[in-house]
This record gives structure tokens, C-alpha cells and sequence, in this order.
């Protein structure tokens, strides 16, 4: 009996852990006792709506995500419609020089729009800020689930250091890895490289 009231606890946890890893992410385990149990079963349930919270800005981030991608090629559809419209007209018709120079300068200034598009876009690739920086001695550490550089001021703004665990993940799902450059008290670099494929053939871009 005495075992059976000891562990009864942990087997509800059990079932609880099984659930949340079938992606029932709201489901938290029942605290019932202030002892060492108690205290595990707190733990799990912080760490529970952690990761309930990270889920939910992954879902926001692929919705912005996607609605940048929509914005984007509705941006990009415009010139490359006047582009190849004015340049049919130029191939398929005998226009006087005065409508050539016309035509030609459309052309050029939507593609002049185009090159303006994808500056901004390589502005949105390399990540890079100018704010604490990270040791050098914690660079190899900060993608490890729950490290945190600094833990007392992480904890005073909610961190649990699950953000650079999850990112890793993603970043492997697209076949890819995250490197990180970072100076302290100078900032931190994180860049990637993404694979497209052209012609059945992978390259990098």
C-alpha cells in the first residue's frame, strides 16, 4: 500500500507525458502533495506551458510566414506582368523608335522595382544583432533544451531556453543548420544556407 501511494503519483505522470507527446499540449499533471513528487510534477507542468507557448508562436510564425509569401508574390506579380506585356508588344509589333524608347523605359523602371523587391528580401536573410553577445564558453551550449546563459535574468523574463532547441529542430526539418557568431557585449550573427531544387538537381542558394 505504502509503495502503491508513493508511485501512483508517477504513473499518472506517465500517462500525462504520454498524452502531451501525442500533441495534447494543454494537458498538465494533477499536484496533489508539497514533497519531491510535488515539486517533479510542478517542474513538468512549467516545462508543459513552455512548450504549449512555443507551439503556439510556431503556428503564429508560419501564419505570418504565409502571409508574407502571399504579399510578396502579389508584389512581385505587378512588374513581371508589365514586364512581359511591354516586352511582347516590343517583339510582336513594328513600333516607331519614339515608342521603343517608351516601352523600353517601363521595362526598366519595373525591373528596377523588381531589383528594389529583392534587396528588401535579402534584408530579411542575414539575422544579426547589436545587443549582449554570448561567452564564448556558452557558444557550444545555448541550442541545449532549458541552458541559459544567464539564468536569474532568463527566469525574470520568462526564458526557459527551449527558443534556440526548438529553432535547431526546425532548422534540421529543412535540412539545414544554424551557425551562430557572437562577440560579448558586441552582438550575435546567426546565418544558413537553404537548398532549392533547379532541373532535378540540388544546388545552394
Amino acid at each position: 500500500m505504502i509503495t502503491f501511494t508513493l508511485t501512483k503519483p508517477l504513473h499518472r505522470l506517465q500517462g500525462t507525458t504520454r498524452r502531451f507527446a501525442k500533441g495534447e499540449y494543454d494537458v498538465r499533471a494533477e499536484i496533489s502533495s508539497r514533497d519531491e513528487i510535488g515539486d517533479l510534477l510542478k517542474t513538468f507542468n512549467y516545462m508543459a506551458k513552455t512548450i504549449e507557448s512555443k507551439m503556439e508562436e510556431l503556428k503564429d510564425a508560419v501564419r505570418r510566414q504565409e502571409e508574407f509569401t502571399a504579399n510578396f508574390a502579389h508584389e512581385l506579380k505587378t512588374p513581371m506582368t508589365s514586364i512581359i506585356g511591354y516586352a511582347d508588344t516590343l517583339y510582336q509589333k513594328t513600333l516607331s523608335p519614339e515608342e521603343v524608347h517608351q516601352l523600353a523605359g517601363i521595362i526598366m523602371n519595373e525591373g528596377m522595382r523588381l531589383e528594389a523587391l529583392s534587396f528588401k528580401l535579402m534584408e530579411l536573410v542575414t539575422l544579426r544583432d547589436y545587443g549582449r553577445g554570448i561567452p564564448k564558453e556558452d557558444l557550444q551550449k545555448i541550442t541545449e533544451a532549458f541552458y541559459m546563459v544567464d539564468k536569474s535574468r532568463s527566469r525574470e523574463e520568462h526564458g526557459a531556453g527551449l527558443g534556440l532547441a526548438l529553432a535547431v529542430k526546425i532548422a534540421k526539418l529543412h535540412h539545414t543548420e544554424l551557425v551562430y557568431e557572437s562577440v560579448a557585449g558586441q552582438g550575435t550573427c546567426v546565418s544558413f544556407m537553404l537548398a532549392k531544387e533547379a532541373d532535378d538537381e540540388e544546388e545552394e542558394t
